[in-house]
């Protein structure tokens, strides 16, 4: 059998366990990291916590804080928040 039957064989056994094979280009120091977050994917729990953080951090980096916590379940708690309005206490150094 040659290499491209070989190399189409398995893409399509990817497919059909619906995997998808990616290639790109990174430092050494970055390969290492990408090869652990790889191996985190195969575990359903670990790949579901990774998912989650991931999505926080990008969350974090596109939205404002507002909008941040208006998508977050905030809106649905009935929380009384009102600012002290005490007078400032005198603090002796």
């Amino acid at each position: 059998m040659s290499s491209s039957r070989r190399l189409s064989k398995h893409r399509a056994t990817l497919a059909q366990r619906g995997l998808k094979r990616i290639e790109f280009r990174a430092t050494p120091e970055d390969a290492k990291i990408l090869r652990s977050v790889a191996a985190m994917l195969t575990d359903p729990e670990r790949a579901r916590s990774l998912r989650g953080f991931l999505e926080l951090q990008e969350a974090a980096e596109t939205r404002s804080l507002i909008d941040y916590l208006r998508a977050s379940p905030l809106p649905e708690i009935d929380l009384d928040i009102e600012r002290d309005r005490s007078p400032m206490r005198d603090i002796e150094f």
